[in-house]
């Protein structure tokens, strides 16, 4: 085995050019592996210098002392009282799982913005499905397309009921992106 004067690489005897670096190797005999040259310094802050050939190129983070924050728009928690949240959490259930029936009930809890708020998502997804049920009068391709539709729906109505039930206010998928009752 010899070692590559340049990158320190083993290669087998015989070799002519290093497979990692792709120097000349000379016929010499085997040389030891050259000790590992000291880390270079950091570049100061805000300059920039282009990598040397064949070095990594420098890692941009974010200063220290900073922490990024990502706010996601469609969350609407904070917006909300931590008791109303914990005292109408079964209303804003119910709305999700019992359809028109449910948002009835929960419009019944007067004064709760978040009640008001998951209605407002319920009746979307309400509105939603019973669109979906008019695209299935459709012979054969309205069933299809209707069905998967229904089924979509019936997923984020899942997420929603988790949601609610962790006591969380998001807009859901897909439906925030029909217009009515903002």
């Amino acid at each position: 085995m010899i070692t590559c004067p340049k990158c320190g690489t083993q290669l087998e005897d015989g070799t002519t050019f290093c497979t990692n670096c792709g120097s000349p190797i000379s016929a010499a005999a085997p040389t030891p592996a050259p000790a590992p040259a000291p880390a270079p310094a950091p570049a100061p802050q805000g300059s920039y210098q282009q990598a040397p050939y064949g070095q990594p190129a420098p890692q941009y983070q974010q200063p220290y002392g900073q922490q990024y924050s990502y706010a996601d728009p469609a969350d609407h928690t904070a917006e909300f009282d931590a008791a109303d949240v914990s005292d109408n959490k079964l209303f804003a259930i119910s709305a999700y799982l019992f359809g028109f029936l449910g948002i009835i009930v929960a419009l019944l809890v007067k004064d709760s913005p978040y009640i008001k708020f998951h209605v407002k998502q319920a009746l979307r997804l309400s509105i939603a499905s019973v669109l979906c049920v008019v695209i299935m009068i459709v012979p054969i391709l309205g069933w299809i397309v209707g069905g998967i539709m229904l089924f979509i729906l019936t997923i984020v109505e899942i997420i929603a009921i988790v949601w609610a039930f962790q006591g969380k206010s998001k807009d859901l998928p897909i439906i925030k992106g029909i217009g009515f009752l903002k």
